[in-house]
């Protein structure tokens, strides 16, 4: 898992992108998927804090929001301890998910995309 995950256009003004977690993944591995709202896709939404985790290196002095990565279609993405520690606890039920979080789902740095506002009214469980 060394390639840094690449997000691609969505195709459609109403697709989005979903978390699958398999019913038996290995941790900390899922697929990012674009699905249509217009085909009305069952999903939950995880609702957690964003939280700057001020990890600073000792040599760098670097403070980083990341404190790890999770694979993503075979790719790594980056990912808050926060974060990370949420999908580990999903893993632990064992069944097939899709979930929408904003900060995998939604390319952070496509501005049109972050305003998206009605993904998570959509979710049938947050």
């Amino acid at each position: 898992m060394s390639t840094q995950f690449c997000y691609q256009a969505l195709s459609t003004a109403t697709s989005i992108r979903l978390l699958r977690i398999p019913k038996f993944v290995s941790t900390l591995q899922y697929d990012l998927i674009e699905v249509d709202l217009e085909n009305n896709p069952i999903y939950d939404a995880l609702s957690y804090t964003w939280h700057l985790e001020e990890q600073s290196s000792a040599t760098s002095g670097v403070i980083s929001e990341f404190g790890g990565s999770i694979n993503c279609n075979g790719m790594k993405l980056d990912v808050t301890t926060n974060l990370r520690d949420g999908l580990l606890r999903l893993e632990q039920f064992r069944q097939e998910t899709l979930i929408w979080i904003d900060a995998i789902c939604i390319n952070q740095q496509d501005l049109e995309e972050r305003c998206s506002g009605e993904l998570r009214a959509r979710a049938g469980e947050t």
